[in-house]
């Protein structure tokens, strides 16, 4: 969503570059590719684990706010109205089945197919004019490496890639050393933060504390 969105910034005439402008941003574990991320979603580990979890909480949020869709016509961005299979929506085992029943219709999408291979950001990296970093772990179950476009980041000078061996899917975490900070009212040897994500969180704010900084010494 934020690398589309400082793309769009860009090259859509409808944004208002007074009060929706990103000036800089970092993204983490991106699905680069929709398409082809979505293929790591078939593989067993990701499946059982991500996908069955992710669609489990949704569904619970939808029968939370069923009195939403019964009570209201469904109407999408363009403004048509259409239908919702509750009961199919409900029964749901899948994001993908989801999407096709209430995120493509929403959104005006014909399919699955076609919502995913627009969402997709790759295609638009090279419209981005912010600084923008982007932290990848090389062993993420659902967005894998052959999901990030090297070249593209490549040929932009506005997008800085790091990449780490290990890190999950958005797990980069650092063990309570002795020498390690802590969150606030957190102490040391305490089970309730036993690890924290003290590496990503300070490579993302140094990186956009040295923008900034960069950018006061340009003024002087």
């Amino acid at each position: 969503i934020i690398n589309n969105y400082a793309a769009l910034q860009e090259t859509d005439a409808s944004f208002d570059q007074a009060t929706e402008r990103i000036d800089l941003a970092v993204t983490l574990c991106c699905p680069f590719d929709m398409p082809l991320a979505t293929e790591a979603f078939k593989r067993p580990f990701s499946r059982n684990v991500y996908d069955r979890a992710l669609t489990m909480k949704l569904v619970s949020k939808l029968k939370e706010n069923m009195d939403v869709f019964r009570e209201h016509e469904a109407v999408s961005i363009s403004g048509r109205p259409f239908d919702i299979d509750l009961e199919r929506l409900l029964k749901a085992r899948t994001i993908r089945e989801i999407d096709a029943e209430l995120t493509c219709k929403s959104f005006d999408y014909p399919d699955v197919d076609s919502y995913y291979a627009d969402a997709s950001c790759n295609q638009r990296l090279k419209d981005i004019r912010i600084p923008t970093l982007m932290i990848q772990a090389l062993d993420d179950p659902l967005v894998p490496e052959e999901c990030i476009p090297y070249d593209d980041i490549v040929q932009n000078e506005n997008l800085l890639l790091v990449t780490t061996r290990n890190g999950g899917h958005l797990g980069w975490v650092e063990s309570n050393r002795k020498n390690s900070k802590f969150p606030e009212g957190v102490q040391e040897g305490s089970s309730e933060k036993r690890w924290c994500p003290e590496w990503v969180e300070n490579v993302a704010l140094n990186h956009l504390d040295a923008v900034l900084e960069s950018r006061s010494l340009l003024k002087l």
